[in-house]
């Protein structure tokens, strides 16, 4: 039987940056197995790319600052183009209630050294007349945040782990999990079975599918997300944040010299389903127009829209570290549409888990995946 010191289920973003970061550690021999034939088939290309320290919990802030601060170097270190522009985030909103979310996001923003502006009404009117300010309340701005290219990424980390000596396979299904006891003894693939003592479970929206083969539930659901594009549009400026209106969701920055927008439909229920639905540019239009009445004269490219999944989990966070009862199985699953986000960070302390024992770079403890079965659960209310 073939053998491998780690075997790394899906190099989707998330996986290609484990693989990556346990190569560059010298962690033995690395295969990385991929059901799709290509890279970026899955979730990874099918994201918005945003980038952003405004979260409201420590752990998610921790992972924004250091994958972050990788991103900003990435294309001289990792030796590949992911158009990192750091134009910002704007969020605002016009209800009292999400406006002291806002402000307590923002004093932990503020103690951690990040530059988040408070921004009042006619903060907000100055800073983006592009849309409607009359009924806000309150919002804030990030400077270091952003968006990229999120196939850059995947690519840029696939191509140093293989430089590194790992191995990634395209086309190769992992189909099951030999344990012993309680002990991880290998990985069942289509092209056949492979020793190992150590399988991380990267799948994205099919973790749950490869956490059964250890036999073992987790809760991590996937979920449609769909986004469309416009054709060029000059009424806003060029150099445009990702902009999020917190009480709809509504979300919107520069895509070539058009606009990607985003929102979440709240009728979405659980499924693998990423055929996207044509009713949902009516239902976008909505609340887009209402807060950037601008957008009348945009035109949807019906050609540029599409649908993606996010792995969600009931609490919005990531399973990250070892499953208690299998010894040498571990998850880097659920991000719920950060993956591509917190990947370099995830990469990281995920090597960490695997040959430290524990992650240093950033506490991941609020993290763990018994944390349900244990009823300590922290929700992740920044979501969109």
């Amino acid at each position: 039987m073939e053998t491998a010191d780690i075997v790394v289920i899906g190099a989707g973003v998330v996986g290609a940056s484990v693989a990556f970061h346990l190569a560059a550690r010298r962690a033995g021999r690395i295969i990385v197995l991929e059901k799709e034939a290509m890279l970026g088939l899955g979730s990874t290309s099918k994201s918005a790319g945003g980038v952003r320290h405004q979260f409201a919990t420590e752990v998610n802030v921790r992972l924004s600052m250091e994958s972050i601060r990788f991103f900003e170097t990435f294309d001289l270190v990792m030796d590949y183009p992911i158009e990192f522009r750091q134009w910002g985030y704007l969020l605002f909103t016009a209800s009292e209630k999400k406006a002291r979310v806002l402000r307590t996001n923002f004093e932990l923003h503020q103690r951690h050294g990040l530059p988040v502006e408070w921004l009042s009404r006619d903060d907000l009117a100055a800073r983006a007349p592009y849309i409607r300010t009359d009924d806000l309340v309150a919002g804030t701005f990030c400077a270091k945040d952003g968006y990229l290219d999120p196939a850059g990424v995947l690519q840029g980390f696939a191509k140093q782990a293989r430089q590194l000596g790992a191995e990634i396979r395209l086309g190769v299904e992992a189909t099951g999990v030999m344990i012993s006891g309680s002990r991880i003894e290998g990985v069942e693939t289509s092209a056949g079975p492979i020793a190992t003592r150590c399988v991380i479970d990267a799948a994205g929206p099919s973790a749950a599918r490869v956490a059964k083969f250890a036999g073992v539930d987790i809760p991590v659901f996937p979920i449609r997300r769909m986004l469309v594009c416009t054709d060029r549009f000059d009424a806003m400026p060029a150099r445009l944040p990702m902009v999020i209106d917190c009480d709809s969701g509504f979300h919107f920055r520069r895509e070539g010299n058009g606009l990607l927008m985003g929102w979440e439909d709240p009728d979405e229920k659980p499924s693998d389903s990423t055929t996207f639905d044509p009713s949902f540019i009516e239902k976008l239009l909505e609340p887009a127009l209402d807060r950037a009445p601008l957008l009348e004269s945009a035109r949807v490219d019906r050609r540029r829209a599409w649908a993606g999944l996010y792995p969600e989990t009931p609490d919005h966070h990531p399973l990250l570290g070892r499953m208690p009862g299998i010894e040498g199985f571990v998850l880097a699953v659920g991000f719920g549409g950060h993956g591509v986000m917190h990947s370099p960070a995830t990469g990281k302390v995920i090597a960490e888990v695997v040959l430290d024992g524990a992650a240093q770079t950033v506490d991941i403890r609020p993290l763990r995946p018994e944390r349900f079965a244990e009823g300590d659960v922290v929700v992740e209310p920044m979501v969109f």
